[in-house]
């Protein structure tokens, strides 16, 4: 009775093995890693990495080989050694298009196949298990021990795919001066695939432009030199024949837009000073000037050939950007990209009504705000004498003691905003001396006077 129990466990492992086969895509988890000296359950001998390669009408499915010892269940509480023996690929199903649960086997060591009868364009993810064998059998056990694991985790989709399709219509080059823009219509057959990619390659030169728009702008290209352009459609399995446009070759025209810039205000005086890159593209000809426009305001500067200038008359408080346009012989490009500087802080001026008032060891200052604050907020007040710092507030008043009588000193009083100290307003100051006056002088003893006896 228990060799013919041992034997019925084939069929059982066979049908338990058909329904994981209608489960598959449900089934995920994490694939165990492959070191040949691990010995693992057999559920666990499932491969990893499965990747798939669309075709038209099928897809090939390939995966890592399976190198764990795996530990078959014999019954009756005894095991057995096993190796990978066979493989099986399954895919999901689409109900859609009542296509999928199609599958393949191979036979270890190989580690792809590919299963067919699937529906082009339909999306289908693939799992694989592993079958093992074992490769000693316990004693008293009659006939073949074989077992499968569970299923992988699916793969990325893939949609199988596709014919050839055919070449792109109405084929056109359009130049300007900095590019040559090519276009085209989609082919009439597509080979049965949902979508194309297009290339477009010039020749001389091998400029390469791949999009699935139907136009492509094709820039770098030399002045004087004639060109062709050749179109290819491809789908994820094949690429169409090429179709080629008429030479043509680049317009002169006008430079385009100067690309960046960097600005910066300079000194005291309400000017910034701009640089910025040459335009990519020079319209086939030199450029013979430079513009630079300021906002707000419209304040300009312009140059001839280097790529500086500095614009002036620029009001403190605002906040300016700058853009550069180039010209040459044909025209003038579009305007660069903004160029920001941010607002403009220029030096406060001077305290106004700057008073002294002084006793004969210190000096108490006093003043008025600045007309201007040279479009910035007024940080504090600094008071200084000969460079060297006698107070600081934010009071328009300050003190300074421990002077020497009949000193004379010179005090600068400036304002501060975030762009440093301003103006100075400067005064003089001598202390006064103190008056010594001398004590009076002892009263002299006199004669007695004189008693009146009448």
């Amino acid at each position: 009775m228990r060799t013919r129990d041992r034997r019925l466990q084939g069929p059982k492992v066979l049908a338990w093995s058909f329904s994981l086969a209608l489960i598959a895509p449900a089934i995920t988890g994490t694939a165990p890693p492959a070191h040949a000296t691990d010995s693992v359950p057999v559920a666990q001998m499932y491969p990893s990495n499965i990747t798939a390669a669309p075709l038209p009408g099928s897809v090939t499915v390939a995966w890592d080989p399976v190198t764990l010892m795996g530990i078959l269940d014999a019954g009756f509480g005894r095991t057995a050694p096993g190796v990978a023996d066979e493989y099986q690929v399954i895919s999901s199903y689409d109900p859609a298009t009542n296509s999928g649960y199609k599958s393949c086997r191979v036979k270890a060591p190989s580690t792809s196949c590919t299963v067919t009868g699937l529906v082009d364009g339909v999306s289908y993810t693939f799992t694989v298990r592993t079958s093992a064998r074992a490769v000693a059998l316990p004693s008293n056990y009659q006939g073949e021990l074989k077992q499968w694991s569970a299923f992988s985790p699916p793969s990325s989709p893939a949609s199988p795919c596709c014919g050839v399709p055919s070449s792109v219509q109405s084929l056109q080059a359009r130049s300007d001066s900095d590019a040559i823009e090519v276009s085209w219509q989609p082919p009439a057959t597509w080979g049965g695939a949902p979508s194309l990619m297009y290339t477009v390659r010039s020749s001389p030169g091998g400029s390469v432009c791949t999009t699935a728009a139907t136009s492509c702008r094709v820039e770098g290209l030399d002045y004087g030199s004639p060109y062709t352009f050749d179109v290819t459609a491809a789908n994820s399995a094949a690429t169409g024949a090429a179709a080629s446009t008429q030479p043509i070759s680049l317009s002169v025209g006008p430079p385009s837009a100067p690309p960046s810039g960097s600005a910066r205000y300079y000194g005291t005086a309400g000017a910034a000073t701009v640089s910025w890159l040459p335009p990519a593209r020079s319209g086939g000809l030199p450029v013979v000037e430079y513009v630079v426009t300021a906002r707000p305001g419209g304040r300009t500067c312009s140059t001839s050939g280097r790529t500086w200038c500095r614009v002036g008359g620029l009001r403190p408080g605002l906040s300016y950007s700058f853009a550069v346009t180039a010209r040459n012989r044909e025209g003038t490009s579009p305007a660069s990209p903004a160029i920001v500087a941010g607002r403009l802080i220029l030096p406060a001026s001077k305290p106004t009504a700057l008073t002294s008032q002084a006793t004969t060891s210190s000096v108490t200052l006093t003043w008025s705000p600045p007309r201007s604050t040279g479009g910035g907020r007024l940080l504090q007040y600094v008071v200084r004498e000969a460079g060297v710092v006698a107070c600081t507030g934010k009071a328009p008043r300050c003190t300074i003691s421990g002077l020497s009588p009949g000193s004379r000193h010179a005090f600068s009083v400036y304002a501060v905003n975030t762009s440093g100290l301003g103006r100075a307003a400067t005064i003089e100051v001598t202390l006064p001396t103190p008056v010594y006056t001398p004590p009076p002088p002892p009263v002299q003893p006199g004669p007695k006077p004189q008693q009146d006896l009448s």
